[in-house]
């Protein structure tokens, strides 16, 4: 017998449902075969269930940090990549030959509101005491940091959901480029990370007249389909409305789609690479016009939070790299969101990151629970008028 497992990064947390019975199963099946296009979503540890899959007699499902080091002395990174790089192998879409597309990756910085910034740096500078305090020591006090972090986020994303009056910037900037888009004649793709902005979204879409269709998380998988053929066949529908969990996977927007948007960065770059792939795919038409994916990143003075963002989703991009491409080795890319990683999010500072370190790494199990919550986030309230915002074109 076989096994075939798709989107095997699936069973990245050991402890889940789903990667407990796939392993169950797997030691009974002679041959077993993982397909991914993004089998290293946050951390190293993500691959050892993958492995205990495929060589069950080689790999355990999980190894902490002394663990890890034990097995794979000198450099657990290294080590992993050598061990499961002799069972992977890697194909782009640039290694195939296949014609494709110019695909332009673009940021559009907005300034954040007045309230924002406002509500922000209050929020801040409660995080800054609260860690003085001694108050993020403890491994409980994760889920703290991470419930913080929430409410940040949301106040950049979806201000109103969070109780800050006054305009939301994103959004305002991501109707104002899907109208430049719709002007040229081409269909695309919206992406948000929660309900509420989805909500927002979907509401100014229809006022300005723009047929479009939604993927979040309780569109039943029926609809999904329908949806689907829909943004393909009828005029009418111009835009594809997501939010990045719902819609990141198990549909294709291409090749009618010539356009992506993303209000909002995830914690895991993995994620974003299949959000994209909605849109740049192998069946792209290379005749067309070329591909943009383009973010808006909120700015403001002493930095924002999508600014740091950007940072550590960077070193997460590195480690991708180092194990998966086999490219760069960077030393700095072997955790995923540890504590110091948290308090510079929180806090905007350094020394705070610094002084946090040496702090254990994140369960994945925890990631995955705060990226699933977005999903749950209330709908927006009051529409407000907008501020004017800058949309010129900046080259990540």
């Amino acid at each position: 017998g076989c096994i075939i497992a798709d989107e095997v990064q699936r069973i990245r947390s050991p402890s889940s449902r789903r990667s407990r019975s796939l392993r169950s199963l797997a030691a009974s099946v002679p041959v077993r075969m993982g397909l991914s296009g993004t089998p290293l979503t946050n951390t190293i540890a993500d691959l050892l269930p993958i492995g205990a899959f495929l060589v069950p007699s080689e790999c355990r499902p999980r190894a902490s940090s002394k663990s890890l080091n034990d097995i794979y002395v000198g450099d657990p990174v290294m080590g992993v990549t050598e061990h499961l790089g002799s069972l992977m192998v890697r194909r782009r879409m640039v290694d195939t030959g296949s014609d494709l597309p110019v695909r332009n990756d673009r940021r559009v910085y907005v300034d954040l509101s007045v309230e924002q910034v406002r509500a922000l740096t209050d929020l801040e500078q409660e995080a800054r005491r609260e860690v003085s305090e001694g108050m993020y020591g403890e491994p409980k006090s994760r889920m703290h940091v991470f419930a913080k972090l929430q409410k940040m986020r949301q106040i950049v994303n979806a201000p109103a959901a969070a109780g800050v009056p006054g305009p939301n910037p994103k959004v305002m900037a991501a109707l104002s480029l899907v109208q430049d888009f719709l002007t040229m004649g081409r269909k695309g793709v919206l992406f948000c990370a929660d309900r509420a902005t989805f909500t927002d979204l979907g509401e100014r879409l229809t006022l300005a007249g723009i047929g479009w269709v939604g993927l979040w998380g309780s569109t039943p998988a029926e609809q999904r389909l329908i949806n689907e053929r829909r943004f393909h066949n009828e005029d009418d529908i111009k835009v594809v409305l997501c939010t990045i969990q719902a819609g990141s996977e198990s549909w294709s927007a291409s090749p009618t789609a010539t356009w992506l948007i993303s209000t909002a960065y995830m914690y895991a770059p993995a994620t974003l690479s299949q959000m994209e792939a909605r849109v740049y795919r192998m069946n792209s038409d290379p005749g067309g016009p070329e591909i943009e994916i383009v973010y808006i990143h909120a700015q403001c003075q002493g930095g924002s939070l999508d600014d740091r963002m950007l940072t550590i989703l960077e070193s997460k991009k590195n480690l991708f790299a180092q194990v998966v491409d086999r490219t760069t080795h960077v030393d700095s890319t072997k955790v995923h969101y540890s504590m110091a990683d948290l308090m510079y999010l929180m806090t905007g500072s350094s020394a705070e990151q610094e002084a946090y370190a040496d702090s254990s790494q994140i369960a994945v199990e925890d990631y995955d629970k705060l990226e699933f919550e977005e999903q749950d986030t209330d709908e927006i309230g009051n529409e407000n008028t907008n501020e004017n915002l800058q949309d010129k074109w900046y080259r990540s």
